[in-house]
């Protein structure tokens, strides 16, 4: 559905060159819904403005269903963004129109008739809850209200994918639920591919399937939801993820006297397997579970614990490679 092939995005700011994008290499399937996560300035949301040619990239390509879209010329290029609905942090609704008349926008701009604009409003408003908002203006809505409109403006021209640019970060979490359980929606009723750019992880965990994570300009990490999740590799995705005892400090392991802990990460089926009480009774050692949790990742397990482990080296260094053998992930935390 959309490429995209060794990307480049160059500033320049006051004489010096900004490397905003370096060779960004990212495939999004149709029906995905990819999140792409990092910290502010990462380049994520001049990754998603490049995908649209809201910004021009300095070199590289990207391909929407098979087209280059730095192949297009500005005709060409309207058309395709029509198939590209776009949402943003902000609303970027028109205060002086009505709902219906924001909604409107975009099919008056594409000269569609009054009738089918009519009929297309009534859907949109039922698609996002907000039938009974058809007349209010935007300073009559709630922040969660004014996204909707946001989310059926951007469909009204029936879109292909939608990008969503930080949408729901000016929402309270109870909101940003409801829009997240819309976009959820909009996906699995219209097969529609949603691009979602964010700076939290539980956006990503509750409705993304596939993530790219971007640190100074560049993809680090990427790849299934519960794959990234249960098995971080980088440390700004370690960060994100927050493995239960990452950020433990050193200073209270030591004070409360462990010896032996170990890091587990296990997804699928070994979140639901006894496989710490098979060790045990496998080895002679003791497992003493200090922190952890399973999370339910677009039905998928994924777990992560930190465990003591007590018995004789040896015995220890049989059981970690057991858990190995059953695919689960270990790491030994240094003390």
């Amino acid at each position: 559905m959309i490429e995209v092939k060794g990307l480049y995005k160059e500033f320049r700011d006051k004489g010096n060159i900004v490397k905003a994008l370096k060779n960004i290499n990212i495939t999004i399937e149709k029906g995905d819904i990819f999140g792409i996560i990092g910290l502010s300035g990462a380049g994520k949301s001049t990754l998603v403005r490049c995908i649209n040619r809201l910004e021009e990239p300095t070199k590289g390509k990207v391909l929407i269903k098979g087209q280059d879209v730095m192949d297009l010329n500005a005709s060409q290029l309207r058309e395709l963004r029509k198939k590209i609905g776009m949402i943003f942090q902000h609303f970027n609704l028109l205060n002086s129109r009505s709902v219906a008349e924001n909604i409107s926008y975009p099919l008056e701009i594409s000269k569609v008739p009054k009738e089918e604009r009519e009929k297309r409003i009534d859907e949109l408003l039922k698609l996002v809850e907000l039938e009974d908002k058809k007349n209010s203006y935007p300073s009559q809505l709630s922040g969660g209200q004014k996204q909707r409109v946001g989310i059926a403006r951007a469909l009204a021209n029936h879109p292909d994918v939608l990008l969503c640019d930080e949408a729901t970060s000016a929402l309270d979490p109870k909101t940003t639920q409801s829009i997240l359980k819309l976009l959820k929606k909009i996906n699995e009723k219209l097969g529609l591919t949603i691009v979602i750019i964010t700076h939290e992880m539980e956006v990503i965990k509750q409705i993304c399937n596939k993530v790219a994570v971007m640190e100074n300009g560049e993809i680090v990490e990427s790849g299934m939801v519960s794959k990234v999740f249960a098995h971080p590799k980088n440390e700004i995705t370690k960060n994100f993820v927050k493995n239960i005892g990452h950020d433990i400090p050193e200073e209270l392991f030591k004070e409360l006297g462990f010896k032996k802990l170990v890091r587990l990460n296990f997804e699928g089926s070994g979140a639901s397997n006894p496989i710490l009480s098979k060790m045990i009774k496998k080895y002679d050692i003791d497992a003493n579970i200090l922190f952890g949790g399973i999370d339910h990742l677009q039905n998928n397990l994924v777990g992560n614990l930190i465990v003591e482990l007590k018995g004789k080296e040896e015995e220890i260094e049989k059981a970690i490679c057991f858990l190995k053998e059953n695919e689960v992930e270990c790491e030994v935390i240094s003390l």
